[in-house]
């Protein structure tokens, strides 16, 4: 099998510049044979045969020794990511910052596609490998996010823009700000530190998915304040921990009106 790379994506594929952190996605079936592989940012040089049997010994040492299957595979700036559904298995070669709730979005929207495609198309998997325009269309837009119509008339790029601005003009030690996804548009914190945050964040925005529209929580050194803002963009302030309360949420508050001035 070859990689799919005949379509260039450019390495700024999300809507207004946001920098993609998917380098490769691939589609596995159970016996972790490769089906489809797509390049994305022609960062990193992957063979298909090396893939189709890391995964494949992943996926057989998981099950066999552990009695699990290992979703994640940290390997310092970058991971891999296994998702298992129905028939297939889908991995992500990634930024180690990705947020693990967009890859799991993005899996159940191809899976549900992709099981309707094998069947229609009568695609043995065990022995048939995907090469299909229509499916490499389909794969793009939903990377490139072109499936959610609600962020069709925001110009995230002003938004980012101006939180930036107001984390350098104020003692403030750290923010990030999400799609209602999980989808990064931007950090003040470096790479190291965001990573260090990332699995904490998970869990938060899948609280504010359920509802949960505002979060103050501390860890050992650290207040941080978040607030989910009109079901669209989730928003994190951290502080250090002798903060005075009010000014963080102050501070809070400040920064949810310049999201909200860029959605109006």
């Amino acid at each position: 099998m070859t990689i799919e790379n005949g379509f260039i994506i450019n390495h700024d594929i999300t809507k207004n510049g946001t920098q993609l952190h998917i380098h490769y996605f691939f589609v596995f079936n159970n016996a972790g044979i490769c089906l489809y592989g797509r390049n994305f940012t022609n960062k990193y040089h992957l063979e298909a045969n090396l893939i189709s049997a890391f995964s494949s010994a992943l996926i057989s040492f998981s099950e066999e020794m552990i009695g699990k299957k290992v979703k994640v595979v940290d390997m310092g700036n970058v991971k891999i990511a296994i998702y298992n559904r129905d028939f297939f298995y889908y991995g992500f070669l990634c930024d180690s910052i990705q947020n693990l709730i967009t890859l799991e979005n993005l899996v159940s929207k191809i899976n549900y596609f992709l099981v309707k495609y094998v069947e229609k198309h009568q695609i043995n998997i065990n022995v048939e490998y995907i090469h299909n325009d229509d499916f490499n269309s389909y794969i793009d837009d939903i990377v490139r996010n072109r499936w959610n119509e609600r962020y069709k008339n925001i110009d995230e790029q002003e938004m980012i823009n101006k939180i930036n601005q107001f984390s350098k003009q104020n003692d403030i030690k750290g923010i990030i700000l999400f799609s209602d996804k999980g989808r990064i548009l931007y950090s003040s914190l470096n790479k190291q530190d965001l990573n260090r945050y990332l699995n904490q964040l998970d869990f938060r925005i899948k609280i504010c998915n359920n509802s949960v529209l505002k979060l103050y929580y501390t860890s050992d050194s650290e207040l941080i304040f978040t607030e989910y803002i009109n079901d669209l963009y989730y928003i994190v302030l951290v502080f250090d921990l002798n903060t005075a309360f009010g000014i963080g949420e102050c501070y809070l508050k400040k920064c949810v009106e310049l999201v909200k001035e860029s959605l109006n």
